[in-house]
């Protein structure tokens, strides 16, 4: 929601401005960092006067796994739909659900409301991946997926996109 006293409020990444910026003007994005469709992965809504992430499409704000309950929310569909009988689900870059936080939920070299910026490429912009990708709690998350959705179930098939996993990384998954 764009509505900071929502309940629905911290389901996305929201963030402020780059101090010393008019919200909304370029150069104004909480960082540099790059959708992988190119321009920003930060997105102004000014209804709420912040900034949400969206590595991909602006029309997909990256959710806040962080939140538990948006893994409730994500549960609860999932389970709706293995009750109504679908054969299972392919998980779109499902790796990049753990961002590296800190204790207090702040992205890596947040102080304040400013992030860490990484070398920019011929666009002008860096990649959110090293902050966005196999995050601490990847595990952790997926398997509380596995508990609260497939345990206990037969008959399905799970495909997970997980770019930037290598056979090593993948060997230790749960």
């Amino acid at each position: 929601s764009k509505d900071k006293d929502d309940p629905h409020a911290d389901w996305y990444w929201w963030r402020p401005a780059r101090p010393g910026h008019e919200p909304g003007t370029p150069g104004a994005e909480p960082n540099q960092w790059g959708s992988y469709f190119g321009g920003s992965a930060w997105e102004y809504s000014p209804e709420r006067g912040e900034y949400y992430l969206h590595q991909f499409s602006k029309k997909q704000p990256d959710l806040n796994w962080e939140n538990p309950a948006v893994r409730r929310a994500v549960y609860d569909m999932m389970n709706w739909w293995l009750d109504r009988g679908i054969d299972g689900f392919r998980m779109d870059v499902i790796t990049l659900i753990s961002k590296r936080t800190d204790a207090n939920g702040r992205l890596p070299g947040e102080t304040g409301s400013e992030l860490q910026d990484l070398p920019v490429g011929e666009e002008g912009y860096s990649s959110p991946n090293p902050f966005c990708a196999d995050g601490p709690r990847q595990d952790e998350f997926l398997a509380e997926m596995r508990r609260e959705v497939f345990d206990g179930r037969d008959g399905f098939l799970t495909v997970g996109e997980a770019p930037g996993i290598t056979a090593e990384r993948n060997e230790h998954i749960t």
